[in-house]
């Protein structure tokens, strides 16, 4: 079982090491001829073939093969996928005579065992399709997807290509989407030969749409989030292709619903999950369940990230792990999970507002998003990184354009040259990777440019880039100098904010606020005699990737944290120090041993608009749940010091806006399907409408004065997004030093 598990993540290294001991276990017990031994066989032969290895793939296929024939017989399901198997060996061999032969037999026991509907039938015509389709054999491959459909869909026979089945018909979900998208693909490939190209583009977006409606069922019925993000991280080419057809019906028809309908597949592609789990909370606010189950759902919530934060940090220990300890955790998480899941059954079967609100659909439309997100001044850009394409779409004066380009081959190395650049402060580095993306990224949405406020939505590497430091024309630049100040910046045109996606972004924007009674909230640990120097370099925290080194950081003075709570609490109290006298003071800082976790959690903090916290913070890529923030150490059994992804989710929030001044706030791991996870949805989930994180390691000196100059902009009346431009221009034009993008584009705006 093990082996399979690490077969279906695709750790094939794994797997066979599994498969290969129990295969030895079995011989041991059974002896060579015994089914237990010939699945054993199959699931290797599985393996090697995903390898690449299609030598041992026919060798065990075989070996499995025969023992079946010998035990059951040639009228047997078990020895049908035999067949099935060693076809997939042929075809990747590229011996096609032999493939089809065997899918063929393989075809013929199982309409004898099975009957004309059974999913394993589906499963081999998809696998003949995907053959033909590679031979360049469209007409055929659509007859052998059509029958995948057929054979897959109770009272479903019609062969003609442009019908499909309805989603109540179906018997197996996974394989109807494996069906939908290559039906779809070929009938793509099929129109550019057709002499009715539009029929055949028409049938594949209808097909795509049904492939969409279908992702969007299944994730419903999934709880745990891991399996909505390996759904997630399949459906992204779906996503993809479904663009693909809609912009190429648009730019055949001219008609803008293809443009949208491209649009609206694209923010199909991110933040999902985090978009169902703020409907999730906001079900349970809003539909009339009693208080104790709330709390009972607190509770479960409250201990799993206990147990979870347990779990990890003892897994983090490597070879110094205590198993006892950590089968424990896995065995009181194991059982935490089911609780809350069969809680929240209960609430979707006792409480049907629960489950109408929970599950209502979240898609905005473009009308939505010309209301609720933009004016004249401002503009939306979102962005879709495909396989082969790039797509911008760009919202602005009620009208959407779509502009797509083949994606640039080196996309990700300019990314890197731009980060590397920056970071090093290598000034050529950085020059010719910043103008590179601007042409890639900006130049093409001359609609946008006009615009003084850009929302930006990225996407998968894009995330990790700054807009603000992007070079647009360097005519009239003298680059020998290395004059920052000298450079244009698109910080000076445009200010700039980011958004996972615009459906979530109107959601959140639009969620229901109750009135908060006080103005900001700040946590400043400091760590005073700490041995980590002021300003902490890329190597140093780059390097962070575990909770021991996190621990390490603990020390790390930051000195000028207090002074930039302290001076943002000034702003506050010198604006309503004639108030104060009567409605008493309506800030509070926590410093040093007081910022800690325990109080943090303990504290009113739906009561703030504004909260800050002034810390180190890291990130883990391949783990996000052990990214974190550190607050200061005090004996506590229950709290270590460090607040965990997992808990911040579970922060009763509030306020218009949090600012977490802290390293790599904004940073996360890029899901496939899904976006950017790490420390940024925690806080959105909690109940934050704006965050303002950072990209990388800032120096402590110059965040402080960014940050004062950041919330008195805004409390002079400036929007969030012209708050911080002006703040981060401010430090570009005071002294070349700051000037360099090193200081002032780390932290971002996402929001309004």
């Amino acid at each position: 079982n093990l082996g399979l598990i690490y077969h279906q993540k695709r750790e094939y290294d794994r797997a066979l090491e599994f498969g290969q001991k129990s295969l030895a276990t079995c011989l041991e017990q059974f002896g060579q001829r015994h089914l237990a031994v010939a699945e054993r066989y199959n699931n290797l032969g599985l393996t090697y073939l995903e390898m690449g290895d299609y030598a041992n793939a026919l060798e065990f296929h075989c070996k499995a093969l025969d023992i079946r024939l010998a035990l059951l017989g040639e009228r047997s399901r078990a020895v049908a996928h035999c067949y099935g198997n060693l076809a997939q060996v042929y075809a990747k061999k590229g011996d096609y005579g032999k493939a089809r032969s065997h899918y063929q037999k393989s075809l013929s026991i199982l309409s004898a065992v099975l009957g004309r509907h059974h999913p394993d039938l589906a499963r081999i015509h998809n696998l003949l399709g995907d053959l033909q389709a590679e031979r360049r054999q469209s007409s055929a491959a659509l007859a052998s997807y059509q029958r995948a459909l057929q054979a897959n869909a109770r009272d479903f026979s019609n062969a003609a290509i442009t019908a499909n089945p309805s989603l109540q018909q179906i018997l197996s979900e996974e394989i109807l989407l494996e069906s939908l998208y290559k039906k779809a693909k070929t009938l793509v490939a099929h129109a550019e030969n057709s002499t009715h190209p539009h029929d055949d583009l028409h049938t594949a977006l209808a097909t795509s749409q049904l492939a969409v409606k279908l992702i969007d069922q299944t994730r419903r019925g999934y709880k745990a989030e891991g399996a909505k993000l390996f759904l997630a991280e399949r459906a992204t080419e779906i996503y993809e292709q479904a663009i693909q057809i809609a912009h190429a019906l648009y730019r055949a028809a001219g008609n803008p619903q293809y443009q949208e309908l491209a649009w609206q597949f694209a923010e199909k592609s991110r933040a999902g999950i985090l978009l169902d789990a703020l409907a999730e909370a906001e079900a349970k606010k809003f539909a009339g369940i009693p208080d104790s189950l709330l709390a009972k759902e607190r509770r479960l919530r409250a201990e799993l990230a206990f147990y979870e934060k347990r779990l990890l940090e003892e897994e983090s220990k490597g070879k110094a792990v205590d198993s006892t300890k950590a089968l424990s955790w896995q065995a009181q998480l194991f059982d935490l999970k089911r609780a809350y899941e069969d809680l929240l059954t209960q609430l979707e079967t006792n409480y049907p507002n629960y489950f109408n609100l929970k599950y209502q659909s979240k898609m905005s439309d473009a009308a939505q998003i010309y209301e609720q997100l933009l004016d004249d001044r401002t503009a939306l850009v979102e962005y879709f990184v495909g396989r082969d394409s790039l797509y911008i779409f760009t919202f602005k004066n009620n009208q959407l354009h779509l502009k797509s380009a083949p994606r640039d081959s080196l996309l990700e190395r300019y990314v890197t040259g731009l980060q590397t650049g920056i970071l090093k402060q290598q000034y050529d580095q950085y020059v010719s990777a910043a103008q590179a993306l601007y042409q890639i990224l900006m130049a093409p949405i001359a609609l946008a440019l006009d615009a003084e406020h850009l929302i930006i939505i990225p996407d998968g590497a894009l995330c990790f880039v700054p807009f603000e430091a992007l070079l647009s024309d360097m005519a009239g630049v003298e680059t020998e100098i290395k004059d920052y100040r000298a450079l244009p910046f698109v910080v000076k045109k445009h200010a700039i904010s980011y958004a996972y996606s615009a459906t979530l972004f109107c959601e959140i924007q639009k969620r229901r606020r109750g009135n908060v009674a006080r103005d900001y909230l700040a946590y400043a640990p400091v760590f005073p005699g700490g041995l980590v120097s002021n300003s902490r370099s890329a190597e140093f925290v780059a390097a962070q990737r575990s909770v021991d080194s996190a621990r390490a950081m603990e020390a790390g003075f930051l000195p000028a944290s207090r002074d930039e709570v302290q001076g943002v609490q000034r702003l506050f109290k010198d604006r309503a120090a004639i108030f104060e006298r009567w409605f008493g003071n309506k800030t509070q800082v926590q410093l040093e041993r007081q910022a800690n976790e325990v109080n943090l959690k303990s504290s009113r903090l739906a009561d703030f608009r504004y909260v800050h916290l002034a810390t180190h913070g890291f990130v883990n890529e391949s783990n996000p749940k052990l990214s974190g923030l550190m607050l200061a150490s005090i004996d506590s059994p229950q709290e270590d010091g460090i607040l965990y992804l997992g808990e911040i989710y579970n922060l009763d929030l509030n306020a218009d806006l949090v600012v977490l001044s802290a390293c790599e706030t904004g940073l996360g791991k890029i899901a496939k399907g899904e976006g950017l996870i790490g420390l940024s949805r925690g806080f959105l989930y909690a109940g934050a409408a704006n965050l303002l994180v950072s990209l990388w390691q800032v120096n402590d000196a110059s965040t402080a004065n960014l940050m004062i100059d950041f919330y008195q902009n805004m409390l002079a009346g400036k929007s969030k997004a012209a708050a911080l431009r002006e703040a981060k221009l401010r430090m570009i034009e005071q002294q070349a030093k700051y000037a360099k993008p090193y200081y002032w584009a780390p932290f971002v705006l996402i929001g309004k």
